[in-house]
């Protein structure tokens, strides 16, 4: 088969998948070529492929049993009881996509370990070497406490590879999960050391690209461990067989889906599928073959979490949402972005359980109100005393009980009133009412003077204003603090006055963000906003292939028939790019939560009226190119097809002013006029 024409079944094969099985044949009889030998081989692959198994599930019993036998498996490795170059093999621990793992122990270590040993019908695949090699030195190369350490890599004298790491007591994340969801607490604190690791991972320019369930391992002591780095992509390496996919279906971006280049973001993709199962127990896009699952990555939106799970907080959605983004630039730009939402979150929560006591205002007149009559004079009588000796400058102020006290009371005891301030400043006036109204007399009562007017005037104690430290992903949104605009994110903003403070944050693109946050004396309260994109989506049709680009990121490398995209509610320039045919360009606008449809079909030709002039706008005979090929001549009519086209004219002794690029629609019907000037001998 010659490669162009595996390359044209390859590519109808891709379309077809992502149909419902009944409209499959009818699209190849729409698109397919006239070769039916083409068809029926596309035909053929679809239905191996609607015959697989559950990408989501175990695969066949029998085939894990033979798995399972290490005689069978090993005709010069390990054997259980046995020892294997310096190890004694100790149990079987399972089977991964390129190896096979038993845990062991060494007479010089005090602690088990595990070879995971390359599968033996791979020992001759020189891409599959590299690979298992290029784990041992991704994940070697990574010195961080959620990533799992490589003590050493070796080859047998038989050809046998193996690699030597930690045996860690615990559960993967694949097995607690199928035990049902995890609590939010538990979710974020996994999620949070995986993001970290993660962060780390990405900084060394390491792409992990397989991140899901099986690949994670919580420890008895609650560290999590991400592990198998067999497929990790590293800068300036490429271990990919043409025409293959790696990673696992259901945890595959849209991109690497797509078989597109991948980069950090892949990994933040897959973090949004674990953090949905680990709270609500099943897959966000379910499917028993891969194209159903492919069809639900590439096309649909997951069950929202709120649905599913009634406790989450709207954040919790938000970022598992923002994790699972079609599009990988709406995503967290990178790891850290994720890890700082996570954190944020998980304070919050920690915050809304912590008790939040009552002033020590509220407890004195609780305490008071639950006394009889007597004890508010008691308070008052102590709380004098204590002012005596803590308060100096009214020592000599104050005035002996005399014989007459309504004499010391003066004319406020006649007016049935007396005001007084404790040094702990709670308010006595209503202590003292309340014992004259129920029939305390005049002898029980001893009264401190109010002092002078300069002890009134006495400044109260200063009140050190608190900090905001505001910020978004993505930044740059204007901050509105009281319905006062305050700056744009990130913004950290001191001398904020304390108390509640309404904090609003608006970004073109993205539905407003509001927070109440409580500002304390001399501590920094923190808003940590994700921003939620306004979308809709676009309905783009290209008959019969191209590659699209929308606001210049390609979005579809080869799209052939229909492809939904969503995109923020504004204004889009969506272009089509075709070997062949051309290049079609066009900007639309996409309402919030609307549709917007568009067709481009290349074998769609319009008829263009070409005329040339000269300065003085004289009619010049010349030839009429497009883009580079002699079509007609002027005045005359050209056929084009729809999309972008060069117009030229050539005539002997003339130059075109400018080159005439036109974007041709299907409703054409202006004619072109092509300015000619001579040239100087």
């Amino acid at each position: 088969m010659t490669p162009e024409r595996r390359q044209q079944i390859d590519t109808l094969f891709r379309a077809a998948l992502r149909l419902p099985s009944g409209e499959r044949q009818a699209y190849l009889d729409r698109h397919g070529p006239d070769d039916l030998d083409i068809s029926r081989e596309v035909l053929s692959l679809l239905e191996a492929h609607d015959q697989a198994v559950d990408f989501l599930e175990e695969p066949p019993r029998e085939y894990v049993d033979s798995l399972k036998s290490p005689a069978r498996t090993f005709s010069e490795g390990p054997s259980i009881g046995k020892k294997f170059e310096g190890y004694r093999i100790l149990r079987y621990l399972g089977r991964g996509g390129m190896g096979i793992v038993f845990e062991a122990d060494h007479p010089m270590l005090n602690h088990s370990v595990v070879l995971k040993f390359l599968s033996p019908n791979l020992i001759t695949d020189e891409i599959a070497i590299q690979r298992f090699i290029h784990e041992a030195g991704a994940a070697s190369a990574l010195d961080h406490q959620n990533i799992c350490t490589i003590h050493d890599i070796k080859k047998t004298d038989s050809g046998q590879w193996f690699i030597v790491m930690p045996y860690y007591q615990g559960q993967t994340l694949k097995d607690k999960i199928a035990q049902g969801p995890l609590p939010l607490e538990e979710t974020l604190d996994i999620a949070t050391q995986i993001v970290r690791g993660l962060a780390m991972v990405h900084t060394e320019g390491i792409v992990h690209r397989d991140i899901k369930p099986a690949n994670v391992m919580v420890t008895e002591a609650g560290v999590v461990k991400i592990l198998d780095f067999g497929i990790a992509k590293m800068a300036d390496v490429t271990l990919t067989k043409t025409g293959t996919t790696l990673g696992t279906p259901a945890y595959m971006s849209p991109e690497q889906m797509r078989d597109e280049k991948v980069d950090h973001q892949t990994d933040i993709w897959s973090m949004g599928v674990l953090l949905y199962e680990m709270l609500t127990g099943v897959h966000p896009f379910k499917g028993r073959v891969e194209a159903v699952i492919a069809e639900a990555v590439l096309n649909k939106k997951p069950e929202p979490l709120t649905r599913l799970r009634g406790d989450l907080p709207p954040e919790c959605e938000r970022i598992v949402n923002t994790c699972l983004e079609k599009n990988r630039a709406r995503r967290f730009q990178d790891a850290k972005a994720l890890l700082a939402a996570l954190e944020v979150l998980r304070r919050r929560l920690a915050d809304d359980t912590k008790p939040h006591p009552a002033s020590t205002l509220e407890r004195v007149k609780t305490f008071v109100r639950r006394r009889p009559v007597w004890f508010g004079v008691t308070v008052v009588l102590m709380l004098a005393i204590a002012s005596y000796f803590i308060f100096p400058p009214f020592a000599d102020q104050v005035v002996p009980v005399n014989d007459s006290p309504n004499e010391a009371l003066g004319q406020n005891l006649d007016s049935g009133v007396v005001s007084s301030t404790s040094p702990t400043g709670v308010d006595t006036t209503s202590i003292l009412q309340g014992s004259l109204a129920n029939g305390a007399t005049d002898d029980s009562l001893v009264v401190l003077p109010t002092g002078t007017e300069e002890s009134q005037d006495d400044p109260p104690p200063e009140v050190v204003p608190g900090s905001l430290n505001i910020t978004s992903n993505p930044a740059g949104a204007s901050i509105i603090i009281d319905g006062r605009e305050s700056g744009t994110t990130p913004l950290l903003i001191s001398d904020v006055a304390l108390g509640r403070r309404a904090i609003e944050l608006r970004l073109t693109g993205y539905e407003p963000y509001t927070e109440p946050v409580l500002v304390s004396s001399e501590q920094t309260s923190n808003v940590n906003a994700t921003m939620k994109l306004i979308v809709g989506t676009l309905q783009i049709t290209v008959i019969p292939s191209g590659r699209v680009r929308i606001d210049g990121e390609i979005v579809e490398e080869n799209l052939v028939g229909q492809g939904r995209f969503v995109v923020p509610a504004t204004s889009h320039t969506v272009r089509v790019e075709h070997s062949t045919f051309g290049t079609w360009q066009e900007t639309v606008d996409v309402a919030s939560e609307q549709e917007q449809t568009l067709t481009i079909d290349f074998n769609i030709f319009v008829e263009v009226r070409v005329i040339s002039v000269d300065t003085d706008e004289e009619y010049v005979d010349g030839e009429i190119y497009v883009d580079g090929r002699l079509e007609s001549k002027t005045p005359g009519e050209i056929d084009v097809r729809v999309g972008i086209h060069t117009i030229e004219v050539r005539a002997e002794g003339y130059e075109q002013v400018d080159p005439e690029v036109h974007n041709f629609v299907r409703d054409w019907t202006v004619p072109l006029k092509i300015k000619l000037r001579k040239v100087e001998d």
